[in-house]
């Protein structure tokens, strides 16, 4: 048996190139942008609401941290936090006073400092945080 050119069955066709894709005109819709996130709202550093709903966790974190730190150096005898839970925070609330702009003012009513006698007295603890900044500022009692 020999081999013959010409056509044979198995004979594979030519293939043709695909029409090319019509140019668009000007009036066609472009492709879409990529997903591009929206720009930030800036947030008023000087309203404690939209600094609290930015920063608030950011400065129950921070100022939850050095706390104990802060009243070991204050008190004269010993100090206690109220049963704080898994999920609970030591500072429950912000001042709507702010002192500086993009300083929160959290405040925890949950401590207690020990008296000459024994007894707890509960304190407002207060705690200055910089929203620009991320750090705690200080802490006073009032």
């Amino acid at each position: 048996m020999g081999y013959c050119a010409g056509n044979h069955d198995d004979a594979k066709p030519e293939a043709t190139p695909a029409p090319a894709a019509p140019a668009p005109g000007p009036d066609a819709p472009t492709a879409a942008a990529p997903n591009v996130p929206a720009p930030t709202v800036a947030t008023d550093l000087n309203d404690a609401k939209a600094l609290d709903e930015k920063f608030g966790t950011d400065a129950f974190v921070h100022c939850g941290v050095e706390a104990d730190d802060y009243l070991r150096g204050v008190s004269k005898f010993a100090f206690k936090w109220d049963e704080i839970g898994f999920f609970e925070q030591k500072f429950d609330k912000y001042r709507s006073h702010v002192s500086s702009p993009g300083v929160l003012t959290m405040v925890s009513s949950k401590a207690s400092l020990q008296n000459g006698f024994g007894a707890y007295e509960r304190i407002e603890l207060l705690c200055e945080y910089d929203t620009r900044t991320k750090k705690v500022l200080g802490y006073s009692i009032r």
